[in-house]
C-alpha cells in the first residue's frame, strides 16, 4: 500500500469524527469499529472534552 505524504492532515482526515462516552458497551463499538475499518474512536467526557481513545 502506498503511503501518501504531500497535502495536509486535514485533507487526510475523514470528516466528523465518531465520539463515545466512556460507558459505552464494548462489544457494539468493536463491532461498529470492525464494519467501518475504524482503527480508533475518541472516548469523550459527558461536556465531550477528550477523555481516551478506543483503539482495536
Amino acid at each position: 500500500m502506498a503511503v501518501r505524504t504531500d497535502g495536509t492532515a486535514g485533507e487526510a482526515m475523514r470528516p466528523g469524527p465518531t465520539t463515545v462516552r466512556a460507558d459505552q458497551r464494548l462489544g457494539p463499538l468493536l463491532d461498529r469499529m470492525n464494519r467501518t475499518d475504524t482503527q480508533a474512536v475518541p472516548v469523550t467526557d459527558p461536556e465531550g472534552r477528550p477523555h481516551m481513545r478506543c483503539a482495536r
